[in-house]
This record gives C-alpha cells, sequence and structure tokens, in this order.
C-alpha cells in the first residue's frame, strides 16, 4: 500500500473528487470551510502545470431555491442530442405546498452552453418525502441511453397502513416520444422505516455485461443491536432493476454506509468494483471506523468484502469519504482514495492502490 497525504488542516470539509485535465492528468478537489466561507481547492500533478486550469468565470449560471441546501450534481446527456446535461438534487427543498418533498432539477446542455430558461423540474409528492435524497446516472438497461435514477429516503408505501419512512428508488429515462419528459422505467420502496435511497453508487458493470448496476443505501435499517445502515445491490436489466442481494456490515463501525463509491477497476481484472465505510460523522464522532472493498466477477458481488481495512482505535473518523479514482500511477489499477476526519478536527487525504491491500 502506497500513501500520500494530499492535504490536512482543522477547516477541509467532507467534499471530495477527483477528474482529468485536458492533458489526461488527475486532479484531486476538496473544500474547507471557515467562517462561514466554503473554498474549493484543486491539487493538480506536477506534470504540465501552467495548462488546464478551470476559470473563475462561469460560463452559466442557474440560481436553485434559496437556502436549501444542495444535494448531488451530476453531469449526464440525459436527452441524447450530444451535449452532457446537469443534473441537481435538493431533498430538503419545499415546493407546491409541501415541506420538504425535495426537487431534482435538469439544466440541458446546447451548442452555445446550459439553456437556464429552459430547465426541467421534478418534485415530491408528500410532505418529508426527500425526492432527490441523492441521485444517480448510468446506462442500466444497456440501450445507449443514460437513465437517471433519484432516490426518496422518506417516501411512505401508502398502501401499507400504519407504516412510514419506507424510503423508494425509481428509474427514469428522458421520453424519446415527447421529448419533453421522463418516462418512470421502474421503481420499488423498502420496508417500514428503512429509508431506502439515502444514498446511491453505480456500478459499472459489475457482472462485465454491458448493463450498469445500482448500490442503494438504507440508511435507517438496524438490526437491532448493533449493526446500522444496509446495502441493496440492483442489477440493471432492459426493462429496469432486478434486486440482486443485500449486504450488512463484516466490520466494526459506527455507521455501514457512511460513503461509498464504485465506477473503477481496483484490481485489473475488468469488472467494476465497489467499497463503502463504516464509521461516525462529525457531529456524532464515536466508535471504531473500517472500510470493505468488494470486487465485481462474472458472478456479481459476494455479500462479504474481499478486502477490508479495520481501525482499532476509536474516534478516528476513517473513510468519512471514499473514492475509486482512476489510474494515476500507470499501473493498470485505478486508485482509492479516502478521507479520515482526524478526532481533534482535519482530515488525512490518502491515495493508495487498492489491489495493494
Amino acid at each position: 500500500m502506497t500513501t500520500q497525504i494530499l492535504a490536512r488542516g482543522a477547516d477541509i470539509h467532507t467534499a471530495l473528487g477527483l477528474d482529468l485535465d485536458g492533458n489526461d492528468l488527475a486532479q484531486v478537489a476538496t473544500t474547507t470551510f471557515s467562517n462561514g466561507i466554503t473554498e474549493l481547492s484543486i491539487f493538480k500533478s506536477l506534470e504540465d502545470q501552467s495548462t488546464g486550469r478551470i476559470s473563475t468565470t462561469p460560463s452559466s449560471v442557474y440560481e436553485l431555491y434559496p437556502d436549501v441546501e444542495e444535494g448531488t450534481i451530476l453531469s449526464a446527456d440525459i436527452n441524447a442530442d450530444g451535449f452532457d446535461d446537469i443534473i441537481m438534487a435538493q431533498p430538503s427543498a419545499s415546493s407546491n405546498g409541501l415541506t420538504s418533498n425535495g426537487r431534482v432539477v435538469t439544466v440541458f446542455g446546447s451548442a452555445t452552453g446550459l439553456d437556464t430558461s429552459n430547465a426541467h423540474v421534478m418534485a415530491g409528492a408528500q410532505n418529508a418525502e426527500h425526492f432527490g435524497s441523492d441521485i444517480a446516472v448510468g446506462d442500466f438497461k444497456a440501450n445507449g441511453n443514460s437513465q437517471l435514477v433519484i432516490g426518496s429516503s422518506g417516501f411512505d408505501n401508502t398502501s401499507r397502513t400504519g407504516e412510514s419512512n419506507h424510503g423508494r428508488i425509481a428509474m427514469y429515462e428522458w421520453s424519446a416520444e415527447s421529448q419533453t419528459d421522463y418516462d418512470l422505467i421502474w421503481n420499488a420502496s423498502a420496508d417500514h422505516e428503512e429509508m431506502l435511497g439515502a444514498s446511491l453508487s453505480v456500478i459499472d458493470s459489475m457482472y462485465g455485461n454491458s448493463h450498469s448496476d445500482l448500490v442503494a443505501l438504507q440508511s435507517n435499517w438496524t438490526d437491532g443491536v448493533e449493526s446500522n445502515g444496509r446495502l441493496s445491490v440492483f442489477a440493471g436489466t432492459p426493462s429496469g432493476f432486478v434486486w440482486e442481494f443485500n449486504i450488512t456490515e463484516s466490520t466494526d463501525g459506527a455507521y455501514f454506509g457512511r460513503s461509498m463509491s464504485s465506477g473503477g477497476d481496483l484490481n485489473g481484472d475488468g469488472y467494476g468494483d465497489f467499497v463503502v465505510s463504516n464509521t461516525g460523522s462529525e457531529s456524532s464522532p464515536t466508535g471504531y471506523s473500517a472500510i470493505e472493498v468488494f470486487y465485481g466477477s462474472a458472478s456479481g458481488f459476494s455479500s462479504t468484502p474481499n478486502n477490508e481495512i479495520q481501525v482499532l482505535s476509536q474516534g478516528r473518523m476513517f473513510g468519512t469519504v471514499v473514492e475509486i479514482i482512476d489510474d494515476i500511477n500507470n499501473d493498470g489499477m485505478d486508485e482509492l482514495i479516502l478521507q479520515e476526519l482526524a478526532p481533534l478536527g482535519g482530515c488525512l487525504l490518502y491515495t493508495s492502490d487498492a489491489a495493494d491491500e
């Protein structure tokens, strides 16, 4: 395992990401939060530092609901016109006379940039539904188009009297016929108080086929003893999803599913892999922490991890954010970057070749 500390400090926050610049060089982004101000920092490869920088002047601006926390923001060519679109979630937004029903906005790209005057808005239909708890995009149907999956962790299955907070995930595809709205392709809810859809992670074909697959978090699931959080694995099919199995923790941690990442090949075998953390939070930095690694194969994932890292001291919050990133050392295997919030504030960011674990 090779480790490199990219940043440390008391004001480093939980946002973390990586992408490649125009020269295919890695850029790692994180944020700091101090005195009510969030600042984005980008760490570049030392190669070719004079090019590939991001302009500080925005080319397009779209204003979301004010004073409402933003959720996940993704880009994909949703309407298959050759231009990427932006999909933004605000799960705690209130609209249509409802409270915290949530909303998801799609702003379409064009030859001249984002068309901010013609955004498409979807909203939850229930109070406290939190429509857009998380969103995910992939070619789940393997038809060459992008489908949008929306999680609604507070969704109530009203057909089950006396129950609430089942949660739901729903797959949508932009209508090729009307070209003005999404078609609902598939949806499923969970059991009482399980809150399915709080977080979503797309797998780049865990079976090695052309379908994207999905892992969805049941954030409020508990075994009633010590395990909190459970993952549901869904395989993509031409008509939507098929539930495969659930995954519960194999390590000792405060909350299984705190962060998830997929979309990369950590061991170089050609199958998509998946990483999940089991740790506390800034508001509750207690207990042990761990990460669990699952390798894809011709038969999919196992319900138990292939690799794991268990931290033996409490309060470390190891794995607050985990992210599989592109191969940056040219060994044919993708890397794993993760964040550890230190017990007294601050964090460490590690990069490692997960195949060496």
